[in-house]
Protein backbone atom coordinates (compact mmCIF):
# COMPACT_ATOMS: atom_id res chain seq x y z
CA UNK A 1 0.00 0.00 0.00
CA UNK A 2 1.95 3.33 -1.02
CA UNK A 3 1.90 6.27 1.38
CA UNK A 4 -1.19 8.38 1.60
CA UNK A 5 -3.34 6.42 0.29
CA UNK A 6 -6.41 5.07 1.94
CA UNK A 7 -7.20 1.31 1.24
CA UNK A 8 -10.58 0.58 2.97
CA UNK A 9 -11.87 -2.69 3.86
CA UNK A 10 -16.23 -3.52 3.88
CA UNK A 11 -17.06 -6.27 6.07
CA UNK A 12 -20.69 -7.04 5.19
CA UNK A 13 -21.89 -8.58 9.05
CA UNK A 14 -20.69 -7.98 12.33
CA UNK A 15 -21.24 -11.40 13.92
CA UNK A 16 -18.69 -13.51 15.54
CA UNK A 17 -17.30 -14.02 11.40
CA UNK A 18 -16.87 -10.53 10.38
CA UNK A 19 -16.06 -9.14 14.12
CA UNK A 20 -12.89 -11.83 13.99
CA UNK A 21 -12.36 -11.20 10.56
CA UNK A 22 -11.86 -6.98 11.44
CA UNK A 23 -10.33 -7.86 14.24
CA UNK A 24 -7.31 -9.81 12.40
CA UNK A 25 -6.87 -7.09 10.17
CA UNK A 26 -6.68 -4.64 12.68
CA UNK A 27 -4.36 -6.52 14.51
CA UNK A 28 -1.81 -6.83 11.43
CA UNK A 29 0.60 -3.95 10.74
CA UNK A 30 0.25 -4.39 7.11
CA UNK A 31 -3.65 -4.44 6.79
CA UNK A 32 -5.58 -1.96 5.05
CA UNK A 33 -6.05 2.10 6.46
CA UNK A 34 -9.82 1.72 7.02
CA UNK A 35 -11.47 -1.28 8.07
CA UNK A 36 -16.10 -0.40 7.72
CA UNK A 37 -17.78 -3.16 9.79
CA UNK A 38 -21.51 -3.20 8.46
CA UNK A 39 -24.41 -4.68 10.58
CA UNK A 40 -28.23 -3.83 10.38
CA UNK A 41 -29.10 -4.92 13.93
CA UNK A 42 -26.35 -1.92 15.29
CA UNK A 43 -24.80 -4.69 17.59
CA UNK A 44 -21.16 -5.61 16.78
CA UNK A 45 -19.57 -8.38 17.85
CA UNK A 46 -22.26 -11.01 19.35
CA UNK A 47 -24.56 -11.33 16.28
CA UNK A 48 -27.30 -13.79 16.47
CA UNK A 49 -25.32 -17.07 17.97
CA UNK A 50 -23.96 -14.87 21.62
CA UNK A 51 -26.63 -12.09 21.64
CA UNK A 52 -28.89 -13.93 24.76
CA UNK A 53 -28.75 -12.64 27.73
CA UNK A 54 -30.15 -15.97 29.30
CA UNK A 55 -28.06 -17.24 31.48
CA UNK A 56 -28.99 -20.69 30.63
CA UNK A 57 -28.71 -20.58 27.16
CA UNK A 58 -24.42 -22.18 27.50
CA UNK A 59 -21.99 -22.22 25.10
CA UNK A 60 -21.52 -26.04 23.77
CA UNK A 61 -17.95 -26.25 23.47
CA UNK A 62 -15.59 -25.61 26.90
CA UNK A 63 -13.93 -22.39 27.66
CA UNK A 64 -10.62 -23.72 26.48
CA UNK A 65 -11.80 -24.14 23.30
CA UNK A 66 -13.44 -21.25 22.30
CA UNK A 67 -10.46 -18.84 21.63
CA UNK A 68 -10.65 -16.22 18.80
CA UNK A 69 -6.98 -17.06 17.63
CA UNK A 70 -5.52 -20.78 16.67
CA UNK A 71 -2.48 -19.55 18.42
CA UNK A 72 -3.45 -18.53 21.50
CA UNK A 73 -6.03 -21.36 22.63
CA UNK A 74 -6.13 -19.87 26.29
CA UNK A 75 -7.35 -16.52 24.90
CA UNK A 76 -11.04 -16.51 25.77
CA UNK A 77 -10.20 -18.99 29.03
CA UNK A 78 -8.24 -16.26 30.23
CA UNK A 79 -10.38 -13.75 29.32
CA UNK A 80 -13.20 -15.39 30.94
CA UNK A 81 -10.87 -15.45 34.47
CA UNK A 82 -10.11 -12.22 34.44
CA UNK A 83 -13.72 -10.51 33.10
CA UNK A 84 -16.23 -12.83 34.80
CA UNK A 85 -14.50 -14.36 37.76
CA UNK A 86 -13.24 -17.94 38.57
CA UNK A 87 -14.06 -20.89 36.21
CA UNK A 88 -13.68 -24.28 36.71
CA UNK A 89 -11.28 -26.18 34.16
CA UNK A 90 -14.05 -27.89 31.25
CA UNK A 91 -16.53 -25.16 32.13
CA UNK A 92 -19.50 -24.77 29.69
CA UNK A 93 -19.90 -20.54 30.10
CA UNK A 94 -23.32 -18.94 29.05
CA UNK A 95 -22.76 -17.45 25.36
CA UNK A 96 -23.61 -13.60 26.80
CA UNK A 97 -20.12 -14.25 28.04
CA UNK A 98 -18.86 -14.84 24.70
CA UNK A 99 -20.62 -12.03 23.05
CA UNK A 100 -19.03 -9.48 25.54
CA UNK A 101 -15.80 -10.94 24.56
CA UNK A 102 -16.03 -10.28 21.00
CA UNK A 103 -17.04 -7.17 21.99
CA UNK A 104 -14.29 -6.21 24.44
CA UNK A 105 -12.06 -7.96 20.98
CA UNK A 106 -13.23 -5.42 18.78
CA UNK A 107 -12.89 -2.67 21.16
CA UNK A 108 -8.88 -3.63 21.86
CA UNK A 109 -8.18 -3.84 18.27
CA UNK A 110 -9.40 -0.57 17.53
CA UNK A 111 -7.36 0.85 20.50
CA UNK A 112 -4.28 -1.07 19.45
CA UNK A 113 -4.93 0.32 15.72
CA UNK A 114 -4.65 3.97 16.10
CA UNK A 115 -2.48 5.83 13.90
CA UNK A 116 -2.66 3.23 10.53
CA UNK A 117 -5.77 1.61 10.75
CA UNK A 118 -9.48 3.73 11.29
CA UNK A 119 -12.31 1.11 12.35
CA UNK A 120 -15.96 2.28 11.05
CA UNK A 121 -18.59 0.35 12.49
CA UNK A 122 -21.78 1.68 9.81
CA UNK A 123 -25.57 0.42 11.16
CA UNK A 124 -27.59 -0.35 7.98
CA UNK A 125 -29.15 -2.88 5.69
CA UNK A 126 -26.54 -4.17 2.66
CA UNK A 127 -28.75 -4.86 -0.49
CA UNK A 128 -26.64 -5.24 -3.02
CA UNK A 129 -22.56 -5.69 -4.20
CA UNK A 130 -21.94 -3.83 -7.42
CA UNK A 131 -18.37 -5.33 -8.53
CA UNK A 132 -16.03 -2.28 -9.73
CA UNK A 133 -12.98 -1.53 -11.48
CA UNK A 134 -11.80 1.57 -9.32
CA UNK A 135 -12.22 3.00 -5.74
CA UNK A 136 -14.74 6.09 -4.64
CA UNK A 137 -14.32 8.58 -7.27
CA UNK A 138 -14.33 12.08 -5.20
CA UNK A 139 -18.31 13.09 -5.50
CA UNK A 140 -18.23 9.54 -4.04
CA UNK A 141 -15.82 10.64 -0.80
CA UNK A 142 -18.25 13.71 -0.43
CA UNK A 143 -21.27 12.13 0.01
CA UNK A 144 -19.65 8.80 1.97
CA UNK A 145 -18.18 11.22 4.32
CA UNK A 146 -21.52 13.25 4.54
CA UNK A 147 -23.35 10.38 5.21
CA UNK A 148 -21.32 9.66 8.39
CA UNK A 149 -20.04 12.79 9.22
CA UNK A 150 -16.42 11.75 9.19
CA UNK A 151 -13.30 13.66 8.65
CA UNK A 152 -12.33 16.16 5.31
CA UNK A 153 -15.21 14.87 2.66
CA UNK A 154 -12.60 15.33 -0.36
CA UNK A 155 -9.57 13.27 1.16
CA UNK A 156 -11.05 10.65 3.84
CA UNK A 157 -10.70 10.75 7.91
CA UNK A 158 -7.43 10.81 7.87
CA UNK A 159 -6.27 13.50 5.34
CA UNK A 160 -4.91 10.54 3.07
CA UNK A 161 -6.00 10.93 -0.78
CA UNK A 162 -8.55 8.21 -2.11
CA UNK A 163 -6.99 5.09 -4.33
CA UNK A 164 -7.61 6.24 -7.47
CA UNK A 165 -6.72 2.94 -9.49
CA UNK A 166 -8.72 0.50 -6.70
CA UNK A 167 -10.00 -2.42 -8.10
CA UNK A 168 -12.94 -3.65 -5.56
CA UNK A 169 -16.53 -3.14 -5.62
CA UNK A 170 -19.10 -0.76 -3.82
CA UNK A 171 -21.78 -2.04 -1.05
CA UNK A 172 -25.33 -0.73 -2.10
CA UNK A 173 -27.62 0.08 1.48
CA UNK A 174 -31.21 -0.38 1.21
CA UNK A 175 -31.62 3.74 2.07
CA UNK A 176 -29.75 4.40 -1.08
CA UNK A 177 -25.79 5.22 0.70
CA UNK A 178 -23.27 3.71 -0.99
CA UNK A 179 -19.28 2.63 0.05
CA UNK A 180 -16.45 1.95 -2.54
CA UNK A 181 -14.07 -0.41 -1.01
CA UNK A 182 -10.95 -2.21 -2.36
CA UNK A 183 -11.87 -5.56 -1.13
CA UNK A 184 -15.44 -6.74 0.89
CA UNK A 185 -15.99 -9.14 3.35
CA UNK A 186 -19.12 -11.08 3.21
CA UNK A 187 -19.91 -12.58 6.81
CA UNK A 188 -23.53 -13.15 6.75
CA UNK A 189 -24.12 -15.60 8.61
CA UNK A 190 -26.73 -18.35 8.49
CA UNK A 191 -29.30 -18.57 5.92
CA UNK A 192 -32.69 -17.49 7.79
CA UNK A 193 -34.69 -20.62 8.46
CA UNK A 194 -37.46 -21.31 5.56
CA UNK A 195 -40.49 -20.65 6.81
CA UNK A 196 -43.18 -23.61 6.45
CA UNK A 197 -46.26 -22.63 4.09
CA UNK A 198 -48.36 -23.69 6.72
CA UNK A 199 -47.47 -21.31 9.25
CA UNK A 200 -50.04 -18.16 8.94
CA UNK A 201 -49.32 -14.49 9.39
CA UNK A 202 -50.08 -14.29 13.39
CA UNK A 203 -48.54 -12.71 16.16
CA UNK A 204 -48.92 -15.71 18.00
CA UNK A 205 -46.59 -17.52 15.68
CA UNK A 206 -43.12 -16.71 15.92
CA UNK A 207 -40.62 -16.74 12.94
CA UNK A 208 -37.70 -15.56 14.49
CA UNK A 209 -36.89 -16.69 18.08
CA UNK A 210 -34.10 -14.49 18.42
CA UNK A 211 -35.08 -11.22 17.04
CA UNK A 212 -35.31 -8.91 20.02
CA UNK A 213 -38.08 -8.97 22.03
CA UNK A 214 -39.13 -12.08 20.20
CA UNK A 215 -40.45 -13.65 23.48
CA UNK A 216 -41.43 -11.52 25.81
CA UNK A 217 -44.46 -11.80 25.11
CA UNK A 218 -44.97 -15.69 26.25
CA UNK A 219 -46.58 -15.69 29.47
CA UNK A 220 -45.16 -18.22 32.20
CA UNK A 221 -48.16 -20.24 32.35
CA UNK A 222 -48.77 -20.82 28.50
CA UNK A 223 -48.18 -23.77 25.94
CA UNK A 224 -45.78 -23.25 23.30
CA UNK A 225 -45.75 -25.95 19.96
CA UNK A 226 -41.98 -25.66 18.80
CA UNK A 227 -41.13 -26.76 15.28
CA UNK A 228 -37.38 -28.24 15.88
CA UNK A 229 -35.71 -30.21 18.29
CA UNK A 230 -32.42 -29.26 17.90
CA UNK A 231 -30.05 -26.86 20.01
CA UNK A 232 -32.41 -23.80 19.13
CA UNK A 233 -35.41 -25.48 20.22
CA UNK A 234 -33.76 -26.69 23.31
CA UNK A 235 -32.58 -23.11 24.13
CA UNK A 236 -35.88 -21.84 23.70
CA UNK A 237 -37.60 -24.68 25.78
CA UNK A 238 -34.98 -23.61 28.55
CA UNK A 239 -36.49 -20.07 28.50
CA UNK A 240 -39.77 -20.64 27.87
CA UNK A 241 -40.19 -23.54 30.86
CA UNK A 242 -37.45 -21.63 33.02
CA UNK A 243 -40.21 -18.78 33.45
CA UNK A 244 -42.71 -21.10 35.82
CA UNK A 245 -43.48 -24.14 36.54
CA UNK A 246 -46.58 -24.21 34.71
CA UNK A 247 -44.98 -23.36 31.36
CA UNK A 248 -44.86 -25.94 28.96
CA UNK A 249 -43.45 -26.65 25.29
CA UNK A 250 -44.06 -29.71 22.95
CA UNK A 251 -41.28 -29.44 20.55
CA UNK A 252 -41.95 -31.38 17.03
CA UNK A 253 -39.45 -32.46 14.89
CA UNK A 254 -39.07 -35.60 12.43
CA UNK A 255 -37.16 -37.95 14.21
CA UNK A 256 -38.22 -36.55 17.73
CA UNK A 257 -35.16 -36.58 18.65
CA UNK A 258 -32.92 -34.00 21.10
CA UNK A 259 -29.36 -33.55 20.53
CA UNK A 260 -26.68 -35.95 22.21
CA UNK A 261 -24.74 -34.12 25.37
CA UNK A 262 -21.44 -33.71 26.22
CA UNK A 263 -19.29 -35.11 28.39
CA UNK A 264 -18.32 -33.14 31.32
CA UNK A 265 -14.64 -31.90 31.38
CA UNK A 266 -12.08 -31.05 28.72
CA UNK A 267 -12.07 -34.46 26.62
CA UNK A 268 -9.06 -35.63 24.39
CA UNK A 269 -9.66 -35.84 20.76
CA UNK A 270 -8.94 -39.58 19.61
CA UNK A 271 -7.14 -38.85 16.48
CA UNK A 272 -8.78 -40.23 12.77
CA UNK A 273 -7.94 -43.05 10.87
CA UNK A 274 -6.00 -43.21 7.63
CA UNK A 275 -9.51 -41.34 5.47
CA UNK A 276 -11.50 -43.53 2.53
CA UNK A 277 -10.32 -43.45 -0.75
CA UNK A 278 -12.08 -40.86 -3.15
CA UNK A 279 -14.59 -40.84 -4.77
CA UNK A 280 -16.30 -42.41 -1.58
CA UNK A 281 -19.96 -42.87 -1.32
CA UNK A 282 -22.34 -41.34 1.80
CA UNK A 283 -22.38 -45.35 3.09
CA UNK A 284 -18.89 -45.82 2.68
CA UNK A 285 -18.38 -42.55 4.87
CA UNK A 286 -20.84 -43.95 7.16
CA UNK A 287 -19.35 -47.09 7.63
CA UNK A 288 -15.96 -46.04 7.78
CA UNK A 289 -17.19 -44.02 11.13
CA UNK A 290 -19.13 -46.50 12.61
CA UNK A 291 -15.79 -48.87 12.52
CA UNK A 292 -13.82 -46.53 13.53
CA UNK A 293 -16.19 -45.64 16.78
CA UNK A 294 -16.40 -49.56 17.30
CA UNK A 295 -12.47 -49.69 17.07
CA UNK A 296 -12.01 -47.14 19.87
CA UNK A 297 -14.91 -48.51 21.80
CA UNK A 298 -12.88 -51.39 22.28
CA UNK A 299 -10.09 -49.31 23.07
CA UNK A 300 -11.68 -47.39 25.95
CA UNK A 301 -12.77 -44.07 24.64
CA UNK A 302 -16.33 -42.69 24.14
CA UNK A 303 -17.66 -42.39 20.70
CA UNK A 304 -17.59 -38.33 21.20
CA UNK A 305 -13.87 -38.48 21.78
CA UNK A 306 -13.61 -40.43 18.39
CA UNK A 307 -16.49 -37.61 16.52
CA UNK A 308 -14.16 -34.56 17.60
CA UNK A 309 -11.26 -36.14 16.15
CA UNK A 310 -12.88 -37.01 12.76
CA UNK A 311 -14.04 -33.31 13.06
CA UNK A 312 -10.71 -31.42 11.38
CA UNK A 313 -10.92 -33.73 8.46
CA UNK A 314 -14.87 -33.50 7.48
CA UNK A 315 -14.23 -30.79 4.89
CA UNK A 316 -11.97 -33.19 3.07
CA UNK A 317 -14.40 -36.12 2.93
CA UNK A 318 -17.49 -34.29 2.19
CA UNK A 319 -15.37 -33.21 -0.90
CA UNK A 320 -14.79 -36.28 -1.80
CA UNK A 321 -18.19 -37.26 -2.16
CA UNK A 322 -19.77 -36.42 -5.89
CA UNK A 323 -22.71 -34.26 -5.58
CA UNK A 324 -25.46 -36.68 -5.49
CA UNK A 325 -23.89 -38.64 -2.90
CA UNK A 326 -23.60 -35.35 -1.05
CA UNK A 327 -27.13 -35.10 -1.67
CA UNK A 328 -27.47 -38.73 -0.16
CA UNK A 329 -25.44 -37.64 3.05
CA UNK A 330 -27.81 -34.72 4.31
CA UNK A 331 -30.69 -36.67 3.24
CA UNK A 332 -30.33 -40.02 5.04
CA UNK A 333 -27.51 -38.83 7.24
CA UNK A 334 -27.12 -35.18 7.94
CA UNK A 335 -29.79 -35.26 10.93
CA UNK A 336 -27.33 -38.51 12.79
CA UNK A 337 -24.46 -36.39 12.61
CA UNK A 338 -25.96 -32.95 13.56
CA UNK A 339 -27.31 -34.72 16.53
CA UNK A 340 -23.75 -36.09 17.64
CA UNK A 341 -21.58 -33.33 16.34
CA UNK A 342 -23.34 -30.16 17.98
CA UNK A 343 -24.36 -31.40 21.13
CA UNK A 344 -25.71 -29.95 24.37
CA UNK A 345 -23.34 -28.39 26.85
CA UNK A 346 -23.91 -31.12 30.59
CA UNK A 347 -25.92 -28.28 32.16
CA UNK A 348 -28.05 -27.88 29.48
CA UNK A 349 -28.77 -31.48 29.48
CA UNK A 350 -29.52 -31.49 33.06
CA UNK A 351 -31.65 -28.93 32.77
CA UNK A 352 -33.46 -30.37 29.96
CA UNK A 353 -33.86 -33.84 31.61
CA UNK A 354 -35.75 -32.58 34.88
CA UNK A 355 -38.14 -30.50 32.30
CA UNK A 356 -38.83 -34.15 30.65
CA UNK A 357 -39.06 -35.59 34.17
CA UNK A 358 -41.46 -32.90 35.05
CA UNK A 359 -43.57 -33.38 31.94
CA UNK A 360 -43.17 -29.37 31.10
CA UNK A 361 -40.94 -30.63 28.05
CA UNK A 362 -42.83 -33.23 25.66
CA UNK A 363 -40.35 -34.32 22.51
CA UNK A 364 -42.63 -35.96 19.66
CA UNK A 365 -41.84 -37.22 16.39
CA UNK A 366 -43.72 -35.93 13.62
CA UNK A 367 -44.18 -32.74 10.41
CA UNK A 368 -46.37 -30.21 11.08
CA UNK A 369 -48.36 -30.26 7.69
CA UNK A 370 -51.35 -26.81 8.74
CA UNK A 371 -51.61 -24.41 11.42
CA UNK A 372 -54.98 -22.65 11.92
CA UNK A 373 -55.05 -19.42 14.05
CA UNK A 374 -58.16 -19.68 15.94
CA UNK A 375 -59.49 -17.22 18.88
CA UNK A 376 -58.13 -18.18 21.98
CA UNK A 377 -55.06 -20.64 20.85
CA UNK A 378 -53.14 -21.85 17.52
CA UNK A 379 -54.42 -25.28 16.01
CA UNK A 380 -51.60 -27.68 14.78
CA UNK A 381 -51.80 -30.41 12.59
CA UNK A 382 -49.00 -32.73 12.72
CA UNK A 383 -48.71 -36.26 10.39
CA UNK A 384 -46.99 -39.13 12.05
CA UNK A 385 -45.49 -42.16 11.11
CA UNK A 386 -47.84 -43.60 8.16
CA UNK A 387 -49.07 -40.19 7.75
CA UNK A 388 -51.64 -40.68 10.75
CA UNK A 389 -52.73 -37.49 11.80
CA UNK A 390 -53.12 -35.45 15.02
CA UNK A 391 -54.42 -32.07 16.01
CA UNK A 392 -52.78 -30.32 19.05
CA UNK A 393 -53.37 -26.79 20.24
CA UNK A 394 -50.45 -24.10 21.66
CA UNK A 395 -50.95 -20.52 22.69
CA UNK A 396 -47.87 -20.22 20.86
CA UNK A 397 -45.80 -21.81 17.67
CA UNK A 398 -42.21 -20.73 17.87
CA UNK A 399 -39.98 -22.33 14.57
CA UNK A 400 -36.87 -23.30 15.88
CA UNK A 401 -35.71 -25.44 13.00
CA UNK A 402 -32.51 -24.14 12.44
CA UNK A 403 -30.79 -22.65 9.49
CA UNK A 404 -32.16 -22.57 6.12
CA UNK A 405 -30.65 -24.85 3.47
CA UNK A 406 -31.10 -23.45 0.30
CA UNK A 407 -29.56 -20.06 -0.79
CA UNK A 408 -31.38 -19.39 -3.68
CA UNK A 409 -34.56 -19.38 -1.98
CA UNK A 410 -33.29 -17.16 0.80
CA UNK A 411 -35.20 -13.88 1.70
CA UNK A 412 -31.80 -11.41 1.74
CA UNK A 413 -32.09 -9.16 -0.82
CA UNK A 414 -28.43 -9.11 -1.35
CA UNK A 415 -28.11 -12.87 -2.16
CA UNK A 416 -31.06 -12.64 -4.53
CA UNK A 417 -29.23 -9.97 -6.04
CA UNK A 418 -26.00 -11.28 -6.47
CA UNK A 419 -26.45 -14.99 -7.98
CA UNK A 420 -28.99 -12.73 -10.29
CA UNK A 421 -26.71 -10.64 -11.58
CA UNK A 422 -23.78 -13.53 -11.57
CA UNK A 423 -21.55 -11.91 -9.06
CA UNK A 424 -21.90 -15.14 -6.81
CA UNK A 425 -22.84 -18.57 -7.53
CA UNK A 426 -24.16 -21.16 -5.56
CA UNK A 427 -22.72 -24.26 -4.58
CA UNK A 428 -24.31 -27.53 -6.34
CA UNK A 429 -26.63 -28.45 -3.12
CA UNK A 430 -27.27 -24.86 -3.21
CA UNK A 431 -26.61 -24.59 0.53
CA UNK A 432 -24.46 -21.41 0.16
CA UNK A 433 -22.20 -20.22 -2.05
CA UNK A 434 -18.96 -21.07 -3.94
CA UNK A 435 -15.68 -19.74 -3.43
CA UNK A 436 -11.68 -20.77 -3.19
CA UNK A 437 -10.06 -22.50 -0.28
CA UNK A 438 -8.83 -19.27 0.74
CA UNK A 439 -12.52 -17.53 0.45
CA UNK A 440 -12.47 -15.64 -2.76
CA UNK A 441 -16.10 -15.55 -4.43
CA UNK A 442 -16.38 -17.29 -7.22
CA UNK A 443 -18.85 -15.72 -10.20
CA UNK A 444 -21.17 -17.85 -12.24
CA UNK A 445 -18.91 -18.13 -14.85
CA UNK A 446 -16.20 -19.77 -12.74
CA UNK A 447 -13.95 -16.58 -12.68
CA UNK A 448 -12.07 -15.93 -9.07
CA UNK A 449 -13.22 -12.55 -7.76
CA UNK A 450 -9.96 -11.67 -5.80
CA UNK A 451 -11.63 -8.66 -4.17
CA UNK A 452 -14.89 -10.36 -2.98
CA UNK A 453 -14.42 -12.60 0.29
CA UNK A 454 -16.59 -15.00 1.70
CA UNK A 455 -16.77 -17.01 5.19
CA UNK A 456 -18.85 -18.81 7.88
CA UNK A 457 -22.30 -20.56 7.14
CA UNK A 458 -22.20 -20.03 3.73
CA UNK A 459 -18.93 -21.79 2.66
CA UNK A 460 -21.40 -25.07 4.27
CA UNK A 461 -21.68 -26.11 0.69
CA UNK A 462 -18.16 -26.76 -0.14
CA UNK A 463 -17.36 -27.65 3.29
CA UNK A 464 -19.91 -28.78 5.15
CA UNK A 465 -18.12 -27.97 8.98
CA UNK A 466 -18.37 -24.11 8.83
CA UNK A 467 -20.33 -22.70 11.81
CA UNK A 468 -18.59 -23.28 15.16
CA UNK A 469 -15.45 -21.11 15.97
CA UNK A 470 -12.68 -23.15 15.01
CA UNK A 471 -13.74 -23.05 11.35
CA UNK A 472 -14.64 -19.11 12.05
CA UNK A 473 -11.78 -18.17 13.39
CA UNK A 474 -9.19 -19.78 11.05
CA UNK A 475 -11.34 -18.61 7.65
CA UNK A 476 -11.16 -15.22 9.43
CA UNK A 477 -7.41 -15.07 9.42
CA UNK A 478 -6.86 -16.81 5.93
CA UNK A 479 -9.23 -13.69 5.01
CA UNK A 480 -7.21 -11.42 6.59
CA UNK A 481 -4.46 -12.37 4.81
CA UNK A 482 -5.79 -12.70 1.81
CA UNK A 483 -6.72 -8.88 1.83
CA UNK A 484 -3.65 -7.69 3.75
CA UNK A 485 -0.78 -10.03 1.22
Amino acid sequence: MGSGVTRTVAIVGAGAAGTLTAVNLLRRGDGPSRVVLIERSGTFGPGVAYSTTDERHRLNVVAERMSAFEDEPGHFADWAQRTVGPTAPGAYLPRAHFGAYLRDLLDAAERGARGRCRLERVVGEVVAVEPGSRGATAAEAVTAAAAFGAGDATTGAWGEAASADATGATVVFADGRRIAADDIVLALGSLPAARPSALPDDPRVIAAPWAPGALDEIGGDETSLLIGSGLTGVDVALSLCGRSDRSRAIAISRGGCLPYEHLPGVRAAVPAPELPAAPASADGVRNWLERHVRSMRGAGHDWREVVDGVRPHVPRLWQSLPPEEQRRFVREHGRAWELRRHRMAPESARRVRRLLDAGQLLVRAGRVVAVRALERNVEVLVAGDGDDLRTLRADRVVLCAGAGTDVRRASSPLLQGMLASGVASADPLSLGLRATPDGALLAADGTVQPHLHLLGPLRRGELWETTAMREIRNQAQTVAHAIAG
